[in-house]
């Protein structure tokens, strides 16, 4: 994992991840979409961090 460039209060940041290899694990069904808003939901509750805009495809995501 690279490290953080740079950290500001208050900054705005993007966070892009990807799945080892590309593969394609997580399949969207239903079960995926409710645990990926579940643990978005825990997250941002846990680190009072506030969440713009996210996108999560089978091999990785996008998180502003």
């Amino acid at each position: 994992m690279r490290p953080l460039r740079r950290s500001l209060p208050a900054g705005l940041y993007e966070i892009t991840t990807r799945v080892a290899n590309g593969q394609l694990l997580a399949t969207p069904t239903r079960e995926i979409h409710d645990l990926i808003l579940g643990v978005v939901g825990h997250a941002m509750r846990a680190h009072d961090v506030k969440l713009h805009a996210f996108v999560f495809m089978s091999n990785h995501y996008h998180l502003r």
